[in-house]
C-alpha cells in the first residue's frame, strides 16, 4: 500500500473520529500511525495512545468547552506528485503563504516527513532539515 493510500486512510479516519467525538479510538497498527501519533503527542494534539494486540489505540483530546483539540486536518498532495519543501523555504515568510496559511495563523502546524523521521515544521526547522509536507494541523 502506497504512503499516500496510508495516510489519506489514517486521516480520514481521525477526521471521523474527532467529528463524531470520539474519545477512545483504535486502528490497526503500522509505523506511519505510530509515528504521527507520537508527534501528536508531543505537540499536544491527543491525550495519548498505546499499543495492544496489533491495534493502536488513541485517546483524543478535546478542550474545556468540549471542543476538539484538532481542528482539521488536511493532506497535501498535488497529484501525481508530492509536495517537498527544503529548510530554506521553511524558514521564509513565504512559506505560509505558499500553502494557504495566514503568517500569523500560529493554529496551523505542518507534519512532514523528513530524514530524521515524521516532524512538525518548527522541529525541522530547528533540525534544520526538508522534507515532504504530509499534512496540516488546524487546532484551536
Amino acid at each position: 500500500m502506497s504512503l499516500n493510500l496510508k495516510l489519506t486512510r489514517i486521516i480520514s479516519f481521525l477526521k471521523i473520529s474527532i467529528q463524531n467525538r470520539n474519545i477512545l479510538v483504535k486502528y490497526k497498527k503500522n509505523q506511519l500511525l505510530v509515528s504521527i501519533l507520537e508527534c501528536f503527542l508531543k505537540e499536544g494534539f491527543i491525550s495519548g495512545f498505546f499499543e495492544k494486540e496489533g491495534y493502536v489505540y488513541i485517546i483524543l483530546k478535546y478542550n474545556s468547552m468540549g471542543e476538539p483539540v484538532i481542528k482539521n486536518l488536511k493532506i497535501f498532495y498535488k497529484r501525481p506528485f508530492e509536495v517537498f519543501v527544503s529548510y530554506k523555504e521553511m524558514k521564509s515568510k513565504k512559506f505560509y503563504k505558499d500553502y494557504l496559511i495566514k503568517e500569523g495563523d500560529k493554529s496551523a502546524t505542518f507534519i512532514l516527513s523528513t530524514d530524521k523521521g515524521i516532524l512538525t515544521h518548527k522541529d525541522a526547522l530547528k533540525n534544520k532539515v526538508g522534507g515532504k509536507l504530509l499534512f496540516v494541523i488546524k487546532s484551536y
